[in-house]
């Protein structure tokens, strides 16, 4: 038997679909589907961003995932092949916090993390017996049982004028205790933070290596620092292993005891969910980010002396903004220096608690989730309007990515090609602002 696992491609709306073009590679949760798939069937991974689908290629089932944006686009995909008699299932974030509406669209849905219950799933679907709603537990670690080796290592683009580079990406730990409320992380993967046993992981780095022979690692992980214990430990034993790496972290990554052991390890660059730099808003998002606030001045002075890429995200939108706190935002992080940085509408996905809040207080103005792609205002603000969120979000790209601040912000203590692909990238997020 076959089955097709999709990634729905998406739709040209807001920044995150603008970097489909910056990190094109297949989501990580189908990859470790296909790794969990057992030996007697065949299995192929289609991502509807770099590849078009062959609605008419012979396959059994069909494994749809996707965030709430791409949730229409899925959609449309399982009616095409229910049209032909061919089963589909459903899973990832989006169906997960509303697994009512996807099922009305597909044949079985699939809540929360689907590793364990994947392979029963499967036989079920031999059996005749493919239920409607699968409720997975969450595993208590990643180690799962692989029953096939799959291709962790895929080209990513950061300028569309430079060569491809080779990341081979890993998860070493899932959850995320933070709970902030704009993000569904928590309430999908859980505030207990579970982790790969670092024999079994070092291993997988190793034969992948062999294999591929990478740039870089990505690590998918929502926040690598979200164990610091267990990140210390990645870090010594990266060490051995002489790579570069990328990840997703919180500010603590910059501690002073913790830096240079992450950048012995290989650190070449992070993703710093800064969120706001105003601590009213990041009190309506995270006490914690709150709490912490204090401490993002040094954090990034530390992180580009060392000569790391900071790539940081901010969200337009809170309640009160206005053009005064948006210029705030975009000075200080020309001030401080951010290498890349992304400025996103501030969006209540479904399962989050920003979400919930907004609706009881009937403040979603759409449910159109073609338009939750973070580059959209779906709520009604307070203190500015739709219009007028939508046009200073545009207007942030486009006073961040100036000439001017382009030159100001250049780090020479990067290594030559990060300097390169970092100012490529630079000019090539210029569009956002057009």
């Amino acid at each position: 038997m076959k089955v097709t696992l999709i990634n729905p491609r998406w739709e040209n709306r807001g920044i995150s679909s603008n970097n489909v073009s910056l990190f094109s590679f297949p989501p990580q949760g189908l990859v470790q589907l296909a790794s969990l798939t057992p030996l007697d069937w065949q299995v192929e991974i289609v991502d509807e961003n770099t590849a078009d689908i062959d609605f008419d290629e012979p396959t059994d089932l069909v494994g749809l995932t996707g965030m709430t944006s791409l949730a229409p686009r899925a959609y449309e995909i399982a009616a095409k092949f229910r049209e032909k008699k061919i089963p589909t299932i459903m899973g990832g974030i989006h169906a997960s916090m509303i697994p009512g509406e996807a099922k009305r669209h597909v044949d079985s849905v699939v809540i929360g993390e689907a590793d364990l219950e994947w392979p029963g799933i499967l036989r079920d679907f031999e059996n005749g017996n493919l239920r409607q709603i699968y409720r997975a537990d969450l595993p208590s670690n990643l180690d799962f049982p692989v029953c096939r080796a799959v291709n962790r290592t895929y080209p990513i683009s950061f300028s569309r004028f430079l060569p491809d580079v080779k990341f081979a990406y890993f998860q070493t730990s899932r959850g995320c205790s933070l709970n902030c409320k704009h993000c569904s992380t928590t309430r999908f993967n859980g505030r207990i933070i579970r982790t790969k046993s670092m024999p079994d992981l070092l291993e997988e780095i190793r034969q992948e290596r062999i294999i591929s022979n990478f740039d870089f690692i990505l690590f998918v992980n929502d926040n690598i620092m979200a164990d610091p214990r267990y990140a210390r430990e990645l870090f010594r034993e990266l060490r051995q292993l002489e790579i570069r790496w990328f990840s997703q972290t919180d500010i603590r990554i910059a501690n002073n005891d913790i830096i240079d052991l992450a950048c012995q390890s290989g650190l070449s660059g992070v993703f710093l969910g800064l969120e706001a730099v105003n601590p009213s808003f990041l009190q309506q998002t995270s006490q914690t980010k709150e709490r912490w606030r204090s401490c993002y001045e040094p954090a990034v002075k530390r992180l580009r002396e060392r000569g790391v890429i900071v790539y940081a995200s901010f969200m337009i939108g809170f309640d009160n903004e206005s053009d005064k706190t948006v210029d705030e935002v975009v000075d200080w992080a020309i001030e401080n220096k951010i290498d890349i940085a992304e400025f996103m509408m501030l969006t209540p996905l479904p399962g989050t608690e920003l979400f919930e809040e907004m609706s009881k207080a009937g403040r979603i103005r759409t449910r159109d989730w073609n338009l939750y792609g973070l580059g959209d205002c779906v709520f009604e603000p307070i203190g500015w309007s739709k219009e007028g969120l939508e046009e200073a979000l545009k207007r942030a790209y486009k006073e961040f990515y100036s000439l001017s601040s382009i030159t100001r912000r250049i780090n020479r203590r990067l290594p030559f090609r990060h300097f390169v692909s970092t100012l490529m990238t630079n000019f090539d997020f210029r569009r956002f602002g057009k």
